[in-house]
């Protein structure tokens, strides 16, 4: 909401998916994206603010050294 008031001129969409697993989130938010993303007619725009090809090939830069693996030991 704090969004939308501060920029007015953006008509938003908001689809929150819920899933046993992260993984089954985001097959889901694939499918859901990839299918808006072809109505061209009802949507100027479809976007995955924490998904998609960006989140999929630099997701780790994300992540906290402690999530990216074993810490080396000196």
């Amino acid at each position: 909401m704090k969004f939308e008031n501060a920029f007015p001129q953006y008509e938003l969409i908001v689809a929150v998916i819920e899933a046993p697993t992260p993984e089954l989130v985001a097959e889901a938010s694939d499918a859901l994206t990839g299918r808006l993303s072809q109505q061209k007619n009802l949507f100027r725009s479809v976007q995955q603010p924490q998904g998609g090809a960006f989140f999929a090939q630099n997701g780790f830069l994300f992540e906290s050294t402690d999530e990216l693996g074993p810490q080396l030991k000196t």
